[in-house]
């Protein structure tokens, strides 16, 4: 929600289609949870991720991240640690790098040492986990989503086999670019099995290809 639409209820296409939306589930008699809903408020936590309208930044909550970045610190200062509390510790660094999934990447030979740790010794963390753990706390202050970034110009596309790996990519045009996402951009799901009516309904074009002003340079 934009701080205009904050500011002045009235005013503000985002306020307009929550309004619809209150309509139609008042039309078909749909219940609503009142109390889990977020109006005219700059700063709020929604299934457990932070939203900032005055810098449009998403992420897992600021204490939630406070508290991962003293238990790493903590880890890395043990002298041992368990297999149980390393699991635990990289099962709830996920959810904050969820929301800038480049962070995950600082885990290299991590996920493979911890599963072959014993489960009943305490074990000594080698110089490159704990590199690598370095780099994930450090990531913590960084973990969150621009929601007002532009849509990249820079298309990738990458593909794997058991032996290689290849990553190709192409510089668009800004409108082409922004028709590819607003069309092919798979939101609220990892993937569908194929388009229905529904999304037909809802989605801005009628056809399933780009329109022709989409390809214009």
């Amino acid at each position: 929600m934009d701080s205009k639409d904050v500011g002045n209820l009235s005013v503000g296409r985002g306020m307009d289609l929550l309004a619809k939306a209150h309509a139609a589930y008042e039309e078909s008699k749909l219940p609503r949870a009142a109390s889990k809903a977020y109006v005219g408020q700059k700063r709020f936590v929604a299934w457990g991720t932070q939203c900032d309208s005055d810098s449009g930044l998403c992420g897992a909550p600021d204490a939630r991240r406070l508290q991962l970045l003293f238990l790493t610190g903590l880890t890395l200062v043990s002298d041992v640690v368990s297999k149980p509390l390393m699991l635990c510790l990289v099962g709830s660094l996920v959810r904050p790098f969820m929301h800038k999934r480049v962070c995950m990447s600082t885990f290299g030979r991590f996920h493979r040492h911890v599963e072959s740790m014993p489960e009943d010794t305490l074990n000594k963390l080698p110089n490159d986990i704990r590199d690598e753990l370095l780099c994930g706390l450090m990531c913590l202050g960084v973990s969150t989503t621009d929601l007002r970034a532009p849509v990249s110009t820079r298309i990738t596309a990458s593909d794997a086999s058991p032996s290689a790996g290849g990553v190709t990519e192409a510089c668009v045009s800004k409108n082409f670019a922004n028709s590819l996402f607003v069309h092919s951009e798979h939101k609220g799901a990892y993937a569908r099995l194929e388009w229905d009516n529904l999304y037909n309904e809802m989605h801005p074009w009628d056809k399933h290809e780009l329109p022709p002003e989409a390809l214009e340079a």
